[in-house]
């Protein structure tokens, strides 16, 4: 129950990006998950997550393999979850 409820706390007041940043910071170097499972955690479809690490690649803050993100940048990243919350 208190997963659910975070989870609606955080749907309700971050973004996605956010969410997402915070997530992957949380992990372990390089991360090894897929977009679906992000999306699930996050409360979010898979093609919004993909959409975003897609974005975040470009900016070089991460690179993307199968089932493995790689954070190239976490200061970076971290920018990121900062600045989407405001």
């Amino acid at each position: 129950m208190s997963d659910l409820m975070a989870l609606v706390d955080d749907v309700a007041f971050h973004g996605v990006a956010q969410r997402l940043a915070a997530r992957l910071l949380q992990h372990t170097r390089p991360v090894e998950v897929t977009h679906q499972t992000l999306a699930d955690e996050l409360g979010t479809r898979r093609e919004v997550v993909s959409r975003i690490l897609e974005a975040c690649q470009r900016a070089g803050l991460v690179r993307l393999g199968r089932k493995r993100i790689e954070i190239l940048d976490a200061s970076a990243l971290q920018s990121l979850h900062r600045i989407q919350g405001t």
